[in-house]
């Protein structure tokens, strides 16, 4: 009996020497650190596009068409006097239906509309920065045409997400290293790596195209091109030993 008492001890001795150096085993292996490494960085877009639509209403489609078609030409003539390559514009959307209008609680037909828009793409806008004003002025002389909101792009922006996922997780590596140091612990292999981006483009407002091409006989429009946020975000799990 006194002997299986000392075996039963001596066993206990054991697991709980083995279980101690598995705990610190696993606690040595789960020193790690996670931190969030952020880059942003400001670009100037080299791009821009557009979109310009004319709607015309008339007593038939034929004669609305005409309208339509007489704006798009005037408009295409302009943007190929200033320039711009007949590949960068396409048409979006071209179509016509009857419109109705409620008279006296009675739906009349009035006529035909008949609309079209084009797109158009300009590039290398930051050469003199004198391109897109003089197309938005030479529009302007155009009666009854709307214009989109214009986007401003970088239209190689490869390089840049490469650069800004470099600086993320340089800023990454660095908060690593200071809660390292903090801990008295030196900074490891990255074990887990994520990341993230995301691009702020500027726009011009719908309003203010409008003011600017209202104003196209009286004073030259002026145009002003902000930068691009380009933002970047890396999550790194390192190793601490």
């Amino acid at each position: 009996m006194k002997r299986y008492v000392q075996m039963t001890a001596l066993a206990a001795a054991v697991f709980i020497l083995l279980f101690s150096c598995s705990t610190v085993s696993v606690v040595e292996k789960n020193k790690t650190v996670s931190v969030t490494g952020n880059a942003t960085l400001m670009i100037t877009p080299d791009s821009a596009s557009f979109t310009v639509r004319s709607s015309e209403l008339a007593k038939t489609t034929k004669e609305a068409q005409h309208l339509v078609n007489s704006k798009i030409n005037t408009i295409l003539d302009k943007l190929e006097a200033l320039g711009v390559d007949k590949k960068n514009i396409q048409t979006n959307t071209y179509d016509f239906s009857p419109e109705y209008q409620y008279i006296e609680n009675k739906r009349e037909l009035v006529g035909q509309r008949v609309s079209q828009s084009i797109s158009v793409i300009l590039h290398d806008i930051d050469t003199d920065g004198q391109l897109l004003p003089s197309i938005l002025d030479s529009l302007g002389e155009v009666t009854n045409i709307s214009l989109s909101s214009i986007e401003f792009f970088k239209e190689d922006m490869s390089g840049i997400y490469d650069e800004a996922r470099i600086k993320a997780f340089e800023d990454a590596l660095k908060k690593g290293s200071m809660y390292a140091e903090a801990a008295d612990l030196t900074l490891s292999d990255a074990l887990v790596i994520s990341d993230y981006s995301s691009a702020g483009y500027v726009g011009t407002a719908r309003a203010e195209m409008a003011k600017s091409m209202m104003m196209a006989d009286s004073a030259p429009t002026q145009l002003p091109v902000s930068t691009i946020s380009v933002s970047h975000s890396v999550n790194v799990t390192f190793a601490l030993k």
